[in-house]
């Protein structure tokens, strides 16, 4: 037997930008790009019967991920607009793993993914809006570790509600 102790420290951003073009009275296209920067330190220890060893590996990964779909907007009453829009993206990450001083560039394949997001839109005055609702998220991650002839895959999943005012 052997006990495993693990602790991981990490950093994401993510910055999303997007232009829209209407379609019609309820439709909109619209065209995005998000960079998702990452840096993480996972501490890995463990003891094999009195041999006590321990590892910090360092990761870098950037995320170029543009995106394309569609959304749609009914209004519900003179203040008051329901909304959401769906897409599909593709990323181009990039990730660095360095350990013991040793750093190794892996190129982790591209993916699609999709994301979708829902939202009422309230209006309160002429010049606020208010806005909640609920995105969800999703790429495949995948890549080869180093010294490995074996892939790896995890997917990316992004959620959560979300609330915005805009004057």
């Amino acid at each position: 037997p052997m006990a495993l102790v693990t602790m991981v420290d990490l950093i994401r951003r993510d910055y999303d930008l997007a232009a829209s073009m209407k379609l019609n009275s309820n439709y909109k296209l619209y065209f995005g790009y998000k960079y998702q920067d990452m840096q993480m330190d996972f501490h890995l220890a463990y003891d094999t019967g009195g041999m006590p060893r321990s590892f910090l590996y360092e990761i870098e990964s950037r995320i170029h991920i543009p995106t394309v779909g569609i959304g749609t907007a009914y209004q519900l009453s003179d203040s008051l607009v329901a909304g959401g829009q769906a897409g599909i993206l593709y990323t181009f990450p990039t990730l660095k793993i360095t350990s013991g001083g040793v750093t190794e560039d892996i190129r982790p394949w591209n993916s699609f993914g999709f994301n979708l997001e829902l939202n009422l839109t309230y209006r309160p005055t002429t010049n606020v809006l208010v806005q909640g609702g609920y995105r969800y998220q999703l790429f495949e991650f995948e890549a080869r570790a180093p010294g490995s002839y074996n892939a790896i895959s995890s997917y990316d999943i992004t959620h959560g509600l979300t609330l915005s005012a805009v004057y």
